[in-house]
Parts: C-alpha cells; structure tokens; sequence
C-alpha cells in the first residue's frame, strides 16, 4: 500500500544563503534572487548576505579579475554553481559559481550596515553566524604583526585575521575626529591595551573542520576598513553614503 502525503509549498519562497548552507557539497545550487555584495577579496571572491542579515556566504567566482570588473560591493547578485567547502579545508561552505549576474534595469545597490556582535557570538560554533558582516569593539588583547591581533569586548577574544596578500591597501586607521591616519591607507596594527572597533567577515581559519577557529577578516574592497582608538567614537564605516542601516 502506498499512502499519498499531502505537501504544502509556499508560493513565496526564495532560496537564501541560509538554506544554501544546508546543501550537500557538490550540489549544483541557483541562488535566483537578489543577494547583496558584503565584501570582496582578492581577484575572484566575495561575500553575499541576506537583505534580512540572518546569514551570508562565501562566493567564487568563476574568473580571476571578476571583482574587479563585474562584481562590487553594493551590488546585488545571481548565482548559478556547485555548494563546495572552501579549498583551505577549514570547511566553510561556499558557492563555486558557474555564471552570475549584478543590477539588473532598475535595479539599486543595496549597502547593509554591519551588525554589531558580541565575541561570544562570534566564536560560537552552533549560531549562522558564519558569511555575516558584523563589527566588534573592545580592548586589543594580543598582537601579531606577522598576521592577526585579538579584539575582547569582554565576552571572549576574537581574533582579526589579517591578509596581506589579499588585503594590504585596504584598511585605514582613523583618529577620534575620523582623520585618516598619516601612513596614507596602509595597515598599522593596533597595540595591546588600545581600544578599537573593527569590521568584517565571521569566517573560519583552519585547514581542517574539526579544529578550525571562528575569525574576523576584515575586508579590502571600494570602502575602507575603519579602526578608532577613542571610546567616545563609535565604529563607522565610508563605503558609499547611500549605505541603508536595516
């Protein structure tokens, strides 16, 4: 005997990065609506997130220069690819796409504020956190100039992981009257003891699931990365003045 099961489908809904996370690796996936650009990294990799800001994703691109002439943060996206996990072996789900499409006719860009998160939040391993746009501000605990430094707000140290080789022009650090500091743009890390608020992506760092670490990569695209020493300044960012707080 077989028993039909009745099904109900919402005629309303849209793939978003938080389902996307749920497929298998090697699935062919279309992301077919309008995900806004967060960040961008390197040649050919970007973050998408959901204008709801409930989770975001890592993207390929499938050509090397593609956000340097195609892709931009602000922008919104359509993906066509395979869900994988990252190559670093650090498992953080990612899209390798195939074809993608930014602004369509009339439609705008789409600046989504950071949100503010708590360290412990951030190195939570149960939360959808992971692909998300967020700031912190807290009290810088260690520092590496090789690569990273530690932020905590009091709920738990998070680290900055830095990359020079994706991201070396592409911070600025700001005094208490926004003025950009006098290196013209280059990174200069914090010291221990200093006060900062910094953007980024939760990402993971690792190459291997089990023993991979939750991390915040700042970001290197059209807007700045800001960093305030002064705890009467909150964190603010200048990537476009249109960007829409939600």
């Amino acid at each position: 005997l077989f028993r039909s099961i009745a099904m109900t489908v919402d005629p309303n809904w849209e793939p978003s990065c938080a389902w996307a996370k749920s497929i298998w690796h090697g699935t062919p996936i279309a992301m077919n609506m309008a995900e806004p650009i967060t960040a961008t990294w390197g040649p050919n990799i970007l973050y998408v997130e959901d204008p709801d800001r409930t989770a975001g994703l890592k993207v390929y691109l499938p050509s090397p220069g593609d956000t340097q002439l195609g892709a931009r943060v602000g922008q919104v996206i359509y993906i066509s690819g395979t869900m994988q996990l990252d190559s670093s072996g650090s498992g953080e789900p990612c899209i390798q796409a195939s074809t993608y499409r930014t602004n369509l006719p009339g439609m705008p860009n789409v600046y989504l504020q950071p949100l503010q998160m708590a360290g412990r939040t951030i190195n939570s391993k149960t939360g959808n956190n992971l692909g998300l746009d967020v700031k912190i501000a807290g009290i810088v605990k260690t520092v590496d100039s090789t690569g990273y430094f530690t932020v905590d707000d009091g709920s738990g140290p998070v680290k900055v992981d830095v990359d020079y080789s994706l991201t070396p022009a592409g911070f600025t650090v700001v005094d208490a009257a926004g003025v950009p500091h006098p290196s013209g743009g280059g990174f200069v890390f914090p010291q221990s003891g200093d006060y900062v608020s910094v953007e980024g992506i939760v990402s993971l760092e690792g190459s291997n699931p089990s023993t991979a670490i939750r991390c915040l990569r700042p970001w290197n695209s059209d807007g700045n990365i800001l960093m305030s020493n002064d705890r009467s300044v909150p964190m603010h960012g200048n990537r476009n003045p249109d960007r829409k707080s939600t």
